[in-house]
């Protein structure tokens, strides 16, 4: 899966706060000028005519619209499944982001991740194909080589699984409290594994 150059993903849900939601559009549209993002909303059923009224506004966002309200985890997966940016932050529709919070946010997590990486796996070591003897490796030496690199891709994305299962994937969909915002990454090693 590629990102088409995609580096943030932001999804907010809505429940009738056309208001709110529409002061949190207009600060993401300025904290992501010079930014690859995408934005969508997904609206909850709203009876306050939200879509109606923010549609035109904000063209640039991609609206999706539930024929009822499916509860916030379920909507915020409607928008992951569709998001192609390198990372997803979950906003609330009350939220007000600073001009210059998404950018840092976005290198923020590319040092965590670099790091991250760093200090679980050496390269050297991830990439090692275990010889049978001195000679060239063999067809089979490749192959057991990127069976063992492939499992310690996958022990790599199980522990990120454990430390931020939220981070690996979707949100579970029996679970509805999270913060005002949450940056996850969009499934960053699910091109490894």
């Amino acid at each position: 899966m590629g990102y088409d150059e995609i580096k943030l993903s932001i999804v907010i849900v809505n429940y009738n706060v056309k208001y709110f939601l529409e002061q949190c559009l207009y600060s993401v549209r300025a904290a992501t000028t010079n930014l690859d993002a995408e934005v969508f909303v997904v609206d909850n059923h709203s009876t306050d005519d939200s879509l109606a009224y923010l549609k035109p506004r904000f063209p640039e966002v991609i609206f999706i619209e539930n024929a009822e309200n499916v509860g916030f985890a379920k909507a915020n997966n409607q928008a992951i499944r569709r998001a192609r940016g390198q990372y997803v932050l979950l906003l609330n529709p009350d939220t007000v982001v600073g001009e210059d919070s998404l950018r840092s946010l976005c290198y923020q997590m590319e040092d965590y991740m670099e790091e991250w990486l760093h200090n679980e796996i050496e390269t050297d070591e991830l990439l090692a194909v275990e010889k049978s003897s001195n000679e060239e490796p063999s067809i089979f030496d490749i192959i057991n080589g990127l069976n063992q690199f492939a499992d310690r891709i996958k022990a790599l994305a199980d522990r990120v699984r454990e430390d931020k299962p939220e981070a690996a994937g979707y949100l579970d969909e029996a679970h509805q409290s999270i913060g005002g915002a949450y940056v996850a990454l969009n499934t960053y090693l699910e091109d490894l594994v």
